[in-house]
C-alpha cells in the first residue's frame, strides 16, 4: 500500500528521466512505473526537475501541465523523497517468517577443495574471507543442521537445501548421508525437499550422477567458458588447468540426466570483467555436444587483493551474445543460448515485473536485500549461521546448536537500512537496486565505503537495462507479453 499522495510544485519530482535511442522516458521512482514521453513532455520534465516550477511553467505547456496534475492526483510524480529505507512488514512479522518460513539452508559441507582457482574467495587473497582447509563437517552436526532447516521451515510445504564448499563432492559419502536423513524427515513430515550442489565436477563420476539424478539434485558447474579463459584461473594444486576434467564431469551429468531434466543442470561462469562475457559463447562453438539450452549464468570475479586482471582480447568474436539475443528479436526461429536468455531474457523479465505501487512511498525496500535467515541461510562447517554463501566479512546470526540470532539480524538490517539511506534517498536507481549485505560489510563490520565502491557500477548497469527495457517495448512490444508469462525466482 502507497502512503498520502504528497504534492510541493515548488520542488523537484522524485523522478529519473533518461533516453534510449531516439525515445525519451521518465522512470516515477514513487510508483515504478515507467513513461515513454514526446519532445515536449520531454523538455517540460526536464526544466522541472532542474528546479523550474510547475506555476512557471505552465504558460509555455498549458497541455502537459494539466496532464501531469492530472497524473498527480491518481499518486504520480511526487516530489518528496522517502523517509528511509524498511522492508515493509514489522517485526513481528520478519521474526516469524525466519523462525518458521526459511525456504533453503545452505551448508559448507566440507572446506576440502582439489582445485586452486586463483580467484578463489577462500584461496587467502581476501582479508577478511576465511581460507580452505582440511575440516569437514561432523555427522552430528550435519544432522542438527538438516533438523534445523525442517524446524525454521515448520509452515513451508516445501524446503531446500543445497551442499557447498570447498568442493561437496570430496565429501561425497557424508552427502549421501544427509540425503538419507533429510529423506527421512520428510517421510515423517510430509513435506517436499529440493537438492542442489555448486560443483567443479572434476570429480564427477557415474555413480555420483546417478546418485545425483535419483534424488531430483539440481546441478552447478563450476565452467567459466572456453578453455583459454577456464584454465587461466581454474587450476589443480599443480598449476594445471580444469577444463577436460570440468568437461568430462558436466559430459557425465549429461549423459546420466535424461534430456528432460537437463533443466536440473547449470552453468556458473565467473569472468575477470564484463568485456570478457561476450567471448563465453565460443564455448558453445568449441563443444558442439554442448546443448545450446543449457542453463548458464555469467558473473564477475570477486578480485582477490593484489591480482591483476588481464584486458578481453582486442580482436572481437564474430557475434556478441548481445546480437545474438537481439536477432532472436528480429528474426523468426532464430536460435539463442541460455546464456543469452540468462543475460537479458531473464534480466529484463524481472525488469518487467518489478513491483509497481499506487503513489507516494514512505519507505523503499533496502536495495536487492533479503531479509536474513528467510529465503536461505548459510551453515559453515562448524555450524555458525552466515547471512548467505557469497556474503564475507559480516558478522554470524547465530548457530546450529544455539539457533538464530534475532537481536543481531535486526541489528544488521537496522545498520543498513539507516547508514544507507543519506545515499540512497538521492540515488535514481533506488527503486531498481540490487545491492544488497554483499558489498556492505568487512572484517565483520558495516563499511559505507566498501558499499560505495559498488554503487556506481551497479547504477551504470541499472541504466543500461532500464534503457534497453525502454527500448524493447517501443520496438518489440510482443516480448512485454512474452514476460508476463516468465517465473522469476
Amino acid at each position: 500500500m502507497a502512503d498520502e499522495p504528497h504534492s510541493n510544485h515548488s520542488e523537484r519530482p522524485y523522478i529519473h528521466l533518461f533516453r534510449a535511442e531516439q525515445y525519451n522516458f521518465v522512470l516515477d521512482l514513487h510508483t515504478n512505473r515507467i513513461f515513454s514521453l514526446g519532445a515536449r513532455e520531454a523538455q517540460l520534465f526536464n526544466r522541472w526537475q532542474n528546479g523550474e516550477t510547475l506555476a512557471e511553467l505552465v504558460k509555455e505547456y498549458p497541455a502537459e501541465v494539466a496532464r501531469i496534475q492530472e497524473f498527480e492526483t491518481q499518486g504520480l510524480f511526487q516530489c518528496e523523497p522517502p523517509e528511509g529505507l524498511a522492508f515493509g512488514a514489522s517485526w513481528e512479522q520478519i521474526r516469524e517468517m525466519i523462525l518458521r518460513k526459511r525456504q533453503r539452508t545452505v551448508i559448507e559441507i566440507t572446506q576440502r577443495c582439489n582445485l586452486a582457482c586463483k580467484y578463489c574467495t577462500f584461496g587467502g587473497g581476501f582479508s577478511d574471507h576465511r581460507v580452505l582447509t582440511n575440516c569437514t563437517m561432523s555427522d552430528d552436526l550435519l544432522r542438527a543442521c538438516i533438523q534445523s532447516g525442517f524446524e525454521y521451515g515448520a509452515q513451508l510445504d516445501e524446503i531446500g537445501f543445497g551442499f557447498y564448499g570447498g568442493e561437496p563432492l570430496c565429501a561425497f559419502e557424508l552427502l549421501k548421508m544427509a540425503v538419507a536423513f533429510a529423506n527421512q524427515l520428510a517421510a515423517n513430515t510430509g513435506k517436499r525437499l529440493r537438492f542442489s550442489i555448486t560443483t567443479n565436477a572434476t570429480l564427477m563420476d557415474e555413480r555420483k550422477a546417478r546418485f545425483l539424478r535419483d534424488e531430483d539434485f539440481t546441478v552447478l558447474v563450476s565452467l567459466d567458458g572456453p578453455q583459454y579463459m577456464h584454465d587461466r584461473y581454474r587450476v589443480f594444486r599443480n598449476g594445471l588447468g580444469s577444463y577436460q576434467a570440468t568437461l568430462k564431469g558436466l559430459r557425465t551429468l549429461l549423459e546420466v540426466y535424461p534430456p528432460e531434466q537437463h533443466e536440473k543442470i547449470g552453468l556458473s561462469m565467473v569472468v575477470p570483467s564484463s568485456g570478457w562475457i561476450r567471448y563465453l559463447r565460443q564455448l558453445w562453438g568449441d563443444e558442439p555436444w554442448l546443448p545450446k539450452t543449457l542453463r548458464a549464468n555469467a558473473n564477475l570475479m570477486n578480485v582477490p587483493d593484489g591480482m591483476e586482471l588481464p584486458p578481453p582480447p582486442t580482436a572481437p568474436d564474430s557475434t556478441s551474445i548481445k546480437a545474438e539475443w537481439i536477432a532472436s528479436l528480429t528474426e523468426e526461429r532464430a536460435e539463442k543460448t541460455r546464456l543469452a536468455w540468462s543475460s537479458y531474457d531473464s534480466p529484463l523479465a524481472q525488469l518487467h515485473q518489478r513491483p509497481v505501487f499506487s503513489g507516494y512511498r514512505r519507505t523503499f525496500y533496502p536495495n536487492g536485500c533479503c531479509i536474513p535467515g528467510t529465503r536461505k541461510i548459510y551453515v559453515t562447517v562448524d555450524g555458525d549461521y552466515q547471512i548467505c554463501e557469497r556474503v564475507h566479512g559480516a558478522p554470524t546470526i547465530g548457530t546450529v546448536r544455539g539457533g538464530v540470532d534475532l537481536e543481531q539480524i535486526r541489528a544488521i538490517v537496522q545498520e543498513y537500512c539507516d547508514s544507507s539511506f543519506a545515499d540512497c534517498r538521492e540515488c535514481w536507481a533506488v527503486s531498481l537496486c540490487s545491492m544488497c549485505f554483499l558489498h556492505a560489510y568487512q572484517n565483520g563490520k558495516f563499511s559505507m565505503e566498501k558499499k560505495r565502491e559498488y554503487c556506481t557500477s551497479t547504477r551504470d548497469s541499472r541504466a543500461a537495462r532500464l534503457s534497453l527495457y525502454a527500448l524493447v517495448g517501443k520496438k518489440f512490444p510482443h516480448k512485454l507479453d512474452e514476460w508476463d508469462t516468465y517465473e522469476i525466482s
